[in-house]
């Protein structure tokens, strides 16, 4: 989990993380509590991330940031990113395929190539946050 040499606070933050490799996001999961996020959420498909959003625009659930798998078996994430981007909601990609080019209508959006470990993840969660973490 937390590498001991890492000095990385997610202390308060809610997550929502968007991936559809359940595992994986069991490690994400793990890895934000170790670090001290809040809590998060799971959506492992576009639509149901699009719901949880419909919630945080309603004001019924808080989402701090974004974890967003950028292939969800087999569909895009970029209307989530959309989404996302429209709510001011700040996020990261994750990728298995860095290069390919699909998150170019989201330039300033920090990518995180995986396989990850928790530096790299919660560089790229500082990073979307603005680097102030």
């Amino acid at each position: 989990m937390l590498s001991p040499d890492h000095d990385i606070s997610l202390s308060g933050l809610r997550v929502l993380i968007v991936e559809d490799e359940f595992i994986i996001a069991l490690d994400i999961d793990g890895m934000l509590e170790s670090a001290g996020a809040a809590g998060s959420r799971h959506a492992g498909n576009v639509k149901d991330a699009l719901t949880v959003l419909d919630e945080v625009e309603t004001g019924r659930d808080k989402i701090d940031v974004a974890v967003l798998d950028l292939k969800l078996n087999h569909e895009s994430a970029l209307p989530v990113a959309a989404r996302l981007n429209e709510l001011g909601i700040p996020f990261a990609f994750l990728t298995g395929a860095p290069e390919d080019g699909e998150t170019r209508a989201f330039p300033d959006v920090p990518i995180v190539a995986k396989p990850f470990d928790d530096a790299s993840l919660f560089g790229g969660i500082r990073r979307a946050l603005g680097g102030d973490r």
